[in-house]
């Protein structure tokens, strides 16, 4: 009960946000923990003991980076949702972004073994297929480049995507 109150008041005081799973089958799919984004990448490091002089090449880890695509995606407002995705054989998609009854993956590649859509995509497409018109994979690259209708999108860019109008 302690961790919900510190949870709820560093919520309210905007510090942090929770992003709840996204599941159909609670059975299948982890259903009950949520995930924590900072709203501010220096705190989430500072209090995570991994910001340190010297430590700049290495800061843009993929929690660096989700923290940052969840805040950009969050100051966007152009979905009705926002969730991750994780089953319970550990198959996880970053972001589930959901526009009316249509779901958008959105997948972080954090080096570029990661820049093609993964196993756990490919199976949220069989599954929710009808849903799911795009995938966005964020990357590091400086191109944008779409390939049927996986988009692979800069981080750099990332702002200025309007994802309502992917539909």
């Amino acid at each position: 009960k302690m961790l919900d109150k510190f949870l709820a008041i560093a919520k309210d005081t905007f510090i942090l946000n929770l992003v709840e799973p996204f599941f159909t089958d609670a059975r299948r799919e982890m259903s009950k923990m949520r995930k924590i984004y900072f709203t501010d990448i220096g705190l989430a490091s500072l209090l995570s003991d991994r910001l340190h002089v010297g430590d700049l090449p290495t800061l843009l880890n993929h929690e660096h980076l989700a923290t940052f695509i969840y805040n950009e995606l969050a100051r966007q407002k152009t979905f009705d949702a926002i969730y991750f995705y994780r089953t319970i054989a550990k198959a996880s998609i970053d972001f589930i972004l959901k526009i009316g009854d249509k779901l958008i993956p959105v997948q972080i590649a954090a080096d570029r073994r990661r820049l093609k859509e993964g196993v756990s995509v490919r199976n949220f497409i069989k599954k929710y297929g009808a849903c799911v018109p795009h995938v966005i994979i964020v990357t590091h690259d400086e191109e944008l480049r779409i390939d049927n209708a996986v988009i692979h999108l800069p981080a750099t860019l990332l702002s200025f995507m309007k994802f309502d109008t992917l539909l």
